[in-house]
């Protein structure tokens, strides 16, 4: 009964990981090229 619970949370933690990993850092660059130069310190 907690085993389909347990593989649903797992995979949401993993998807979560990956999306915080590699999409959202390449939509944030994709975003500030468009509105001028990215400003690195």
């Amino acid at each position: 009964m907690l085993q389909p619970m347990a593989i649903a949370a797992i995979g949401g933690l993993l998807m979560e990981n990956f999306m915080s990993l590699f999409p959202m850092p390449c939509l944030y660059l994709m975003a500030n090229r468009e509105h001028g130069e990215l400003h690195t310190s």
